[in-house]
This record gives C-alpha cells, sequence and structure tokens, in this order.
C-alpha cells in the first residue's frame, strides 16, 4: 500500500506493560496512556514522519484497513503528535 498526499499507514503498538525499572503498569493506567503506533508506509506530502518512525497519535482520527494480508491504520500526518 502506497499512501497518497499526507496520509500514513501504522501499525499500532501496544502500550507497555512494564516500566523500564520492572514496576507493572495496572490496565488502567495504561488506558490513559497516548496512543502508539509505528509509520509503514507515509505519503510523498508528509514533511515530518517518514517509515519506521514511532509516533503518538489522535487515536479517535484514524480508519482501520487490511491490506495484503496487513491490518493497520490510516492517519492523516496532521494527527500525529509527536515522534517517539
Amino acid at each position: 500500500m502506497k499512501p497518497i498526499k499526507n496520509t500514513v499507514f501504522i501499525r499500532k503498538l501496544e502500550a507497555e506493560k512494564k516500566t523500564a525499572g520492572g514496576l507493572i503498569i495496572p490496565g488502567s493506567a495504561s488506558d490513559k496512556m497516548l496512543p502508539a503506533g509505528q509509520v509503514l508506509e507515509a505519503g510523498p506530502e508528509c514533511e515530518n514522519v517518514k517509515q519506521g518512525d514511532k509516533i503518538f497519535l489522535k487515536w479517535n482520527e484514524v480508519y482501520a484497513v487490511h491490506c495484503n494480508g496487513v491490518d493497520g491504520f490510516l492517519v492523516s500526518e496532521d494527527s500525529v503528535l509527536a515522534i517517539i
């Protein structure tokens, strides 16, 4: 899949269950964390993200897709909040 314009194709990253120090993060706390994803493909007009970037995004602005055996999401680059 090759996104057009400033569209990004991502896969969702699962929330960490433990901190770097080994503390377990309870489910209620991980539910409040920003959603994260990894960029699988970026459209030609994307200026800030590229393939392989891990990002935080506005989860209410994504579209679920299934293409070539891959489950992922399409989101506008404008919905990306930060590169991790």
